[in-house]
């Protein structure tokens, strides 16, 4: 049986897509600079721990 996503789940994939991508960038600009070893700086807007818990957990078996 296929669900429809609904707006929360899509606006969640949505920010979870855009923290990665900061992630990522910061990472690049780590390595460019030749800094791997120095732990990454919180960018603003970065989300915090606990709001990263309301996105929901992909498994094999989840359908969307």
């Amino acid at each position: 049986m296929s669900t429809i996503p609904d707006a929360a789940d899509v606006l969640a994939l949505k920010a979870a897509i855009d923290n990665l991508a900061r992630q990522v960038a910061a990472l690049e600009r780590r390595l460019a600079s030749g800094q791997a070893s120095v732990p990454p700086q919180p960018l603003p807007g970065d989300r915090a721990v606990e709001q990263r818990s309301t996105i929901p957990s992909v498994t094999p078996d989840h359908r969307i």
